[in-house]
């Protein structure tokens, strides 16, 4: 291979790389520059937390039921937002929650109390609004009177902390797919590919350990924290965690 040869080569592989200053930056980095890395307890529970304590209270038909009434009523509020140009909201996270207009909040109260649904998520809702007041979540439901309400909901708050604490057990992995299914059900989440969608009732049929469970839960973990990565707005996370260190303090 000639100088010259060598000189053009090197130059067509470095054709898609942007130059920031003296430094040529790589596609994939530019292209992810707007996605975070995140973390199972500093970012993805807390967006998550009212699902993990709707699972507790429920059995799993029900649970199933109530997160797919809520996706549908997402769906709904999407469609209508997409003819508006505005950005998508995902009702799986607590975060976005922020983001719903008056009318769609009682959209989405009036539907769930059709569907009786409302009581089962209002009882989510206020344990979490009581120990949390700034949630997000307390545009939708008055706040519970009495400082004796709040111990008890805290007290709820830190059981449901501890079982969902580590990232790769069966409770973690059902919340998180979950959230998934919801992602997906309300048209936040678009498969490309039917070959990418997780075959969700794996979680349910088979048990930890088997190949094919693992491997579905390893798949369900990665699709959400990617979810989770896009969002820019991380206030309730961190909310969440400092108003955790401030309740310890105070005991």
């Amino acid at each position: 291979m000639t100088k010259d040869q060598s000189s053009d080569k090197k130059t067509s592989i470095l054709t898609d790389h942007k130059r920031q200053g003296k430094k040529l930056v790589a596609p994939i980095k530019y292209h992810l520059k707007d996605i975070k890395f995140i973390k199972w307890l500093d970012n993805a529970l807390p967006e998550i937390i009212w699902l993990a304590m709707l699972r507790d209270r429920h059995n799993t038909g029900r649970f199933v039921k109530i997160i797919s009434k809520v996706a549908e009523i997402n769906y709904a509020i999407n469609d209508s937002k997409q003819s508006e140009k505005q950005n998508v909201i995902n009702l799986a996270l607590i975060n976005d929650y922020s983001d719903l207009t008056d009318d769609q909040i009682e959209f989405l109260k009036q539907e769930l109390k059709k569907a009786g649904y409302w009581n089962d998520v209002v009882d989510v809702f206020n344990c979490i609004v009581s120990v949390y007041p700034q949630c997000p979540l307390n545009r939708l439901v008055p706040m519970l009177a009495g400082e004796q309400s709040a111990k008890d909901e805290l007290h709820k708050m830190r059981e449901t902390l501890k079982k969902y604490f580590f990232r790769y057990s069966n409770d973690t992995n059902n919340i998180e797919a979950a959230a998934l299914f919801m992602s997906s059900a309300s048209g936040v989440l678009k498969f490309t590919n039917i070959d990418l969608i997780p075959n969700f009732d794996n979680l349910i049929n088979l048990t930890p350990g088997n190949q094919e469970y693992e491997r579905t839960a390893a798949r369900i973990r990665s699709q959400f924290l990617t979810i989770l990565s896009m969002k820019t707005n991380a206030s309730w996370p961190h909310y969440f965690w400092n108003r955790g260190l401030e309740l310890n303090d105070c005991e």
